[in-house]
């Protein structure tokens, strides 16, 4: 998302960030947010509230947001508009200002189309990932038509589990995910029907198809044929989005969303190998993944299944729902200690590792790592953490 407070102040998330594919679009998104500004949007939308709760009292509340969803979609259009005035008088091309809009189709969906090799990310040197633990395309789609998010409370899986996986035989798995590249690309029919009309309604923003096709009518009056991605500094905005790819795995961690910066940080490092900040996350979150599952309570950090079956992280949560608790822990320990072998002077990796191996009922080398935390890390933050479990008689 992107949007301008009433001091002219423009804000653009992250997310959105990530996505963009240069410069030329953030510019393009910018303009959108200018016409916001300079049009008064926001103090207009202020007052329209305020005039709507006037007449309350002669309107239903339903009829009252009806109204005010209506004036927010007029000024989205307004800015889409006259955006593309502004942004069509620098020398950027016209046509990324149309792409910036399709962006926003896929903003919800998976960042990465490549399939994650769970083989090769979450096999260490001292335990491999059996390959039949792998889910194929049937199982993916099977389980997205079940679900398991609608479980009662505790782990709750194992009776959908029973139904999901009658007759599965744990054979290695052949078939290769689809890239995005063997995924036939349709095009999207243009024309406005009563679905859109219909959607538009409950919404600040119009749909997507009515936007794009009132930029397109723009268009068709403007040459398109040249114009610059960057006039700033490519280099600059390339800066900016790795940094923000980073911002994003630390976010989903934060939000305790622990197997999607499991899955983010897995899929940056392919780009990363090296990266110490991306293994320590990935251990920090295999870690809580394996705390709520000895919990029986993973069902409370786990994402709507169904939202993500025909996607590459759809496929990754596949895999952790027929993974058995046993195998699971024993996974995460074996793939902390080979993090920590590689990354002795990281605090949090080990501080992990000590806190995952009395699932795996191996206190003695935890209470051996949190004898000698104080020690090989001064100063740290774990170090009162650390004491108060030295001193504990069971961990």
């Amino acid at each position: 998302n992107a949007f301008a407070w009433r001091d002219g102040s423009i804000f653009i998330n992250i997310g959105l960030l990530r996505y963009l594919e240069n410069e030329a679009q953030l510019a393009y998104i910018m303009a959108h947010e200018i016409q916001h500004y300079q049009k008064e949007h926001a103090l207009m939308q202020f007052k329209k509230k305020k005039d709507l709760e006037s007449i309350f009292n002669r309107q239903s509340e339903l009829d009252a947001f009806m109204e005010q969803m209506k004036y927010s979609r007029t000024h989205e259009l307004e800015a889409d508009a006259e955006g593309f005035e502004l942004y069509s008088q620098s020398d950027y091309s016209l046509l990324e200002a149309r792409k910036a809009l399709e962006i926003l189709k896929i903003v919800d969906s998976d960042f990465y189309t490549d399939s994650l090799n769970l083989l090769e990310v979450l096999s260490s040197e001292t335990f491999k990932i059996d390959s039949s633990w792998l889910c194929n395309e049937e199982e993916v789609m099977d389980l997205a038509d079940v679900g398991y998010s609608e479980s009662g409370s505790g782990r709750g899986r194992d009776n959908q589990r029973e139904n999901t996986n009658q007759g599965r035989t744990r054979n290695t798995v052949t078939d290769k995910y689809e890239t995005a590249e063997d995924r036939e690309e349709t095009e999207e029919d243009s024309t406005i029907d009563d679905d859109d009309e219909e959607e538009d309604r409950y919404s600040t923003h119009p749909s997507l198809k009515k936007r794009l096709k009132e930029l397109n009518e723009l268009l068709a009056g403007k040459d398109t044929s040249s114009g610059a991605a960057y006039l700033v500094s490519e280099k600059r905005f390339n800066q900016v989005q790795q940094i923000v790819t980073f911002e994003v795995v630390h976010e989903y961690y934060k939000d305790a969303d622990y197997f999607r910066s499991l899955y983010e940080s897995l899929q940056l490092q392919k780009q990363y190998p090296q990266n110490e900040y991306l293994k320590e996350i990935s251990c920090q979150s295999l870690f809580w993944i394996a705390y709520y599952f000895n919990l029986n309570s993973v069902n409370e950090i786990m994402d709507d299944y169904e939202k993500y079956a025909d996607q590459e992280y759809g496929k990754f949560l596949c895999f952790f729902y027929y993974i058995e608790e046993n195998d699971l822990i024993d996974m995460a320990v074996h793939f902390i200690r080979d993090a920590h072998k590689t990354y002795p002077a990281n605090e949090t990796i080990e501080i992990a590792l000590a806190r995952l191996l009395p699932l795996n009922r191996d206190s003695r080398e935890a209470k051996n790592i949190y004898k000698d935390f104080s020690d090989n890390h001064p100063g740290s933050i774990y170090t009162n953490f650390s004491e108060a479990m030295k001193k504990k008689k069971k961990l």
